[in-house]
């Protein structure tokens, strides 16, 4: 998912780089703050164009 974000170049900065951190919150199961989480959801329904499913 990462991968076809950074090629589409389909998020700013601030998007991918809140994808990321939710990402390494999610693997080190650490507490993720609700609007972090939301932010990162709202993101990546963009992806659905490329076939990305949520």
């Amino acid at each position: 998912m990462i991968d076809v974000a950074s090629q589409t170049k389909i998020f700013d900065n601030l998007e991918f780089s809140n994808i990321k951190s939710v990402q390494t919150s999610l693997t080190k199961k650490e507490k993720i703050k609700k609007q972090a989480l939301i932010k990162a959801y709202e993101s990546i329904k963009k992806l659905k164009k490329f076939g990305v499913k949520l």
